[in-house]
């Protein structure tokens, strides 16, 4: 446990940010189609869809919470060299 304070206080002293902080500043998650469809935002566990092209063509699919699944989906898009995912 002293160890993750620890990080946390470089962090704070080098104004680092974290895996997480980066990918959500760097790549965006358009949920518009998601929640045109089903009246609600994203969330709870399930099988997500996702995709880079916002007419969901070629689509991907992660299983786990909301949550999870868009940092997922945002990881793949930072190694595709793209920067939005849509959520379907």
């Amino acid at each position: 446990m002293i160890w993750v304070l620890q990080l946390e206080e470089l962090k704070i002293r080098y104004n680092m940010k974290s895996f997480k902080e980066i990918l959500t500043e760097e790549i965006k998650v358009n949920t518009s189609q998601y929640q045109k469809a089903n009246n609600k935002k994203p969330s709870g566990t399930g099988k997500w869809k996702f995709s880079f092209n916002s007419d969901m063509s070629d689509p991907f699919y992660i299983t786990d919470t909301y949550h999870n699944a868009e940092l997922k989906a945002q990881a793949k898009a930072d190694a595709a060299g793209k920067s939005t995912v849509y959520v379907g």
